[in-house]
């Protein structure tokens, strides 16, 4: 699904996107004893991007949630400006060590469960235009996919980069 350069004709019902990921990951978690919580907005937006890559991306997150964190996972998709739209995966786990972007590099053979898993997602995201960062590396931990609105301008501004940081040491979002 990767590709170079990021589609813009293709768009999502974030609505369907989140009820099929909620149906897909509500029994993993809760046979292992945690919650999962899906909040959004009454009317929510459609995006650019291929509902088939928003899912892959949502899975990498859940099963990176599931594997490595803790307690009740949350889901949440959220307006960022007109412009663009954020999907929050949270939890309670131990969180990124610093540099928390090494998460993101790809790795391979290792016994401890970290592979490509993460990269594979953050090139997904930046192949339909997007962005995948983490926003929060302590309680919770937090992942965020950042997408455009359809109808929104597809070549006014990339994704907001940063749009959304906090340390472990400060659990207050900030702009």
């Amino acid at each position: 699904m990767a590709r170079d350069v990021p589609r813009t004709k293709v768009t999502s019902d974030i609505t369907s996107v989140l009820a099929v990921t909620e149906a897909r990951w509500h029994g993993p978690l809760a046979a292992e004893g945690r919650r999962l919580t899906v909040d959004r907005p009454p009317r929510p937006p459609s995006v650019h991007a291929a509902p088939a890559v928003i899912q892959e991306i949502l899975d990498v997150l859940l099963a990176n949630a599931l594997t490595h964190g803790s307690g009740p996972v949350s889901l949440t998709l959220r307006d960022i400006n007109d412009e663009w739209i954020a999907i929050d995966v949270g939890d309670h786990g131990p969180g990124f060590p610093e540099p928390a972007d090494a998460a993101f590099e790809r790795r391979s053979g290792r016994s401890d469960g970290h592979g490509i898993g993460l990269a594979l997602a953050r090139s997904l995201a930046h192949a339909e235009g997007g962005r995948l960062a983490i926003t929060h590396t302590g309680h919770p931990t937090l992942l965020t996919l950042t997408l455009r609105r359809r109808g929104a301008a597809t070549q006014a501004s990339s994704a907001p980069a940063g749009h959304l940081t906090t340390t472990a040491d400060d659990d207050r979002p900030h702009h």
